[in-house]
Order: C-alpha cells, then sequence, then structure tokens
C-alpha cells in the first residue's frame, strides 16, 4: 500500500479505546433496567491514520485492502463516511490501522471500541476538536450496524474511565469501584450471537410476557443491590449476586451449555460468583474471586479445559 510517513504533527491520527465488561444488567439494560459495566484497559484497541497515496485503505486482523471492498467492515465504512461528513470534509487518501487487542463477538465491547478510536484517530489526523457528545453519536451509527437497538452502553463504557451505572436514555453514573477482588473474563472461543440472543428475548416476551417482565424486574433488583454492595466493599454478597443474575438469564434462554459449564467450574474453584457476561449465546463469562492467587488458579483451571484467552482484572482502584 502506497504510505506516506510524512510529518508527525500534519499527517498523523492516532485514537484509542478499551474493551469492557458487563458487570450485571445484559439483556435488561436494553429494556430500560441499569446495568454496570466496567472499562477493560488490558484490552484495548488503537487506530492510527497517515497520509497514503491511493484511496483510503485499512489494514486490521479482519481485512487488508481498499475500504470501499471491504466484505466485513459495514461499521467502520459508515464511520469514515459519516465522520467526513461531519467535518464537512471531501475523504483524502488515507491508511487506517486498526491495532485491536479485543476479540470480536465475545461480549467484551470490541465493535464499539473500533468505532471509538476509529472517530477519535480521523479527528485527530484532521486536528478537530472532538466533543464527547459528537464522539457517541458518531459511534452509535456504526453500533446500529452490529446490533439491533444498542442500549448505548458498550459506546459509553468503552470510551470511560470508569466503571458505570447506566440506564438507557436516563443515567449515566461513574462508579468508583475499590474492591479487593479479582475479576476472571474468560473467552469462551465461541462467536456471540447478541443479535440473536436479543431476538430471542422480545420473542420470548411476546409468548410469555409475564416471565419476561419478571425476569428483568428480578435483574433491577440484582444490578441495584450489586451498586449498593460495590460501595459497602461486600465482595462474597456480590458474587452471589452475579451467580443469580446468570441463573436469571440462562432462563430468558441467553446462555447456552458451555457458558453454563464455565459457571459451575468457576464456582468450583473457589469462585464467589460466576456469570456470561454481554449478549450470550457463546462469547465470554466472568468469575469474581477473593485475591490474586485464587485468580490464578482459575486461570489455569480455564487453561486446561482448553480457553485460551483468559483475563485478569484488578478492582482494586478501578
Amino acid at each position: 500500500m502506497g504510505i506516506i510517513k510524512g510529518d508527525y504533527m500534519e499527517d498523523y491520527g492516532y485514537g484509542k479505546a478499551y474493551g469492557k465488561v458487563i458487570l450485571i444488567g445484559e439483556h435488561s439494560v436494553v429494556y430500560h433496567k441499569p446495568a454496570i459495566a466496567l472499562p477493560l484497559k488490558n484490552l484495548k484497541v488503537e487506530t492510527y491514520i497517515t497520509k497514503s497515496t491511493e484511496d483510503i485503505t485499512v489494514d486490521s486482523i479482519f481485512y487488508q485492502g481498499f475500504l470501499k471492498d471491504a466484505p466485513n467492515l459495514e461499521g467502520i465504512k459508515v464511520l469514515v463516511l459519516e465522520t467526513h461528513l461531519f467535518l464537512n470534509r471531501k475523504p483524502e487518501k488515507i491508511h487506517i490501522k486498526i491495532d485491536s487487542k479485543v476479540p470480536e463477538k465475545r461480549g467484551l465491547g470490541s465493535s464499539a471500541a473500533v468505532s471509538v478510536s476509529v472517530v477519535r484517530a480521523l479527528f485527530n489526523y484532521y486536528k478537530e476538536e472532538l466533543t464527547l457528545e459528537t464522539l457517541k453519536k458518531l459511534a452509535h451509527q456504526a453500533e446500529m450496524i452490529h446490533h439491533i437497538d444498542p442500549s448505548g452502553l458498550d459506546a459509553e463504557t468503552v470510551l470511560s474511565e470508569e466503571a458505570i451505572f447506566f440506564v438507557k436514555h436516563k443515567t449515566i453514573e461513574k462508579i468508583e469501584v475499590n474492591l479487593n477482588g479479582i475479576l476472571v473474563v474468560a473467552d469462551t472461543g465461541v462467536h456471540g450471537h447478541t443479535k440473536d440472543a436479543v431476538s430471542n428475548v422480545k420473542k420470548l416476551l411476546v409468548e410469555d410476557e409475564m416471565k419476561v417482565r419478571n425476569a428483568m424486574d428480578q435483574l433491577e433488583d440484582l444490578t441495584q443491590q450489586a451498586k449498593t454492595f460495590i460501595q459497602t466493599d461486600e465482595l462474597e454478597k456480590l458474587g452471589s449476586i452475579m451467580t443469580k443474575a446468570h441463573h436469571i438469564l440462562d432462563e430468558l434462554e441467553v446462555s447456552d451449555q458451555t457458558l453454563n459449564d464455565l459457571v459451575n467450574l468457576a464456582l468450583k474453584n473457589q469462585a464467589l460468583g460466576a456469570k456470561l457476561t454481554g449478549g450470550g449465546k457463546g462469547g465470554s463469562m466472568i468469575a469474581l474471586m477473593r485475591n490474586m492467587e485464587e485468580a490464578l488458579k482459575l486461570k489455569d483451571v480455564f487453561h486446561n479445559y482448553g480457553l485460551k484467552n483468559v483475563w485478569l482484572h484488578h478492582l482494586k482502584g478501578e
């Protein structure tokens, strides 16, 4: 590709964003119930933009070549177009390199993190001021392609430096997380199917509205309790809440056998609580551990089980 290194200040753009994990409240958040989510700062997406001699090109783990020809980057195409329209600029010949440590379709906010980092990089390249409102607006347009009726939680979390308590179209509250525990985040290695899971819940809502409404109310109550236990540093109670939330999500048919097996495996190996995270039907799960020693042991157990990607997230001083 005809990349020109150019002057650092004039011909270079950079943007970053973090992955995320939903501690509690997935799926119910779509129905205007609260959720709590954390940025995963050891899972980062970085986007670099340089001047090129060709049409817009992209280099990512999924595709290398002309952006216009990319078969699986519709969100990025929309972002690049909409950002240029917003800036009232004709697209320049640029090269977009996306370096992502966040695995795709695992419920860890990959699409939102890529979107946020790309928008930041484009604004940085053109030396334009980027407001938080504009960033959210542009990132949301890409999220509409990846998800059915996105709550906005992913985008809010991946651009945050702190945990957030989130209610769709209503509340975004920063939460200080200062727990001594360790969160183990495990990638099942199976693509999550968020759209399918969301559709299944909506279908179930039609078939058995009372069951779904009750489940959403229970998840709302558990999320409020989780917020309290975070603030009062009650690790064991928080873990119990997480496990209860998983069982409700399983009843809503958004879990699967692999996720259930991993939750049970974690609970048998000293986890205080465990649950799926994100859309479900594959993706990732989380387990709350008392300390690093127990977290490392569980990480080994998961590796021996066959999982390749397991991360440890400190909850002290989040």
